[in-house]
């Protein structure tokens, strides 16, 4: 068990060194994104002003101390359109949808919690691809693609916890009914930093139960513990 996880650590790193190396980029998506993040750059900030707009009419505000609703709007909008060299989308991007708390900290709180949920969701069907990718091609076995999966869900909680430091591009409020309040909050986050933090993440949770298990083999190793033979092979 000891040297499966050992090779399965080498073969975590090579599955995420391939990250973006397998297959090709969905090149008419490409071509739709690359138009459309011209046409903002062409027309700075007219689409997300009537956004804006749309907002406002429904009672959002910004928080205070926030860029102005439509340069959010417009900062939001160009992160999730940009793609990187190889044609992945630069950024992994969540959240979006109002969530409803009592006060406008407890929504943000909740809605942040919500975006943080579903990029690491994103992240995971992403590695997931990979490994599967990766079993395919027969560059890692069924067995350590099966093993590879079970550390991937047991992290999930843990990736999460390691967007902790992600900053949102969009954040909204209003009053809602019942003296509660609704708050529209969205993440973006590298998509680069978010394979690698999973990465680090995973062959951790895998080193970790390897010296586990060498500390449990030591204790099962303990020659006090045999029972005196009974026998002693002498006639």
């Amino acid at each position: 068990m000891k040297t499966f996880n050992y090779f399965l650590l080498i073969g975590l790193t090579i599955l995420f060194t391939s990250f973006g190396l397998k297959g090709q980029p969905a090149q008419k998506d490409n071509s739709d994104r690359k138009a459309l993040l011209k046409e903002m750059k062409e027309r700075p900030g007219k689409e997300a002003v009537k956004q804006a707009k749309e907002y406002k009419k429904q009672g959002y505000k910004e928080f205070i101390g926030d860029p102005p609703m439509a340069k959010q709007i417009e900062n939001s909008w160009i992160m999730a359109l940009k793609i990187n060299e190889l044609g992945y989308s630069e950024y992994i991007m969540g959240g979006g949808e109002p969530v409803t708390g009592g006060s406008a900290s407890v929504a943000k709180m909740q809605a942040t919690h919500a975006a943080k949920l579903f990029i690491a969701g994103q992240i995971s069907s992403k590695i997931a691809s990979l490994i599967k990718s990766s079993a395919g091609n027969k560059e890692i076995s069924t067995a350590e693609a099966k093993t590879m999966n079970e550390y991937l869900q047991a992290s999930q909680e843990l990736i999460v916890a390691d967007l902790e430091q992600v900053q949102p591009v969009l954040q909204l409020f209003r009053e809602s009914s019942n003296n509660n309040v609704q708050v529209v909050v969205r993440l973006a986050y590298s998509t680069t930093k978010a394979i690698e933090a999973a990465k680090q993440r995973m062959q951790q949770d895998m080193k970790n139960e390897i010296e586990d298990l060498h500390r449990k083999l030591e204790q099962v190793y303990n020659l006090q513990r045999l029972p005196a033979d009974s026998d002693t092979g002498v006639n």
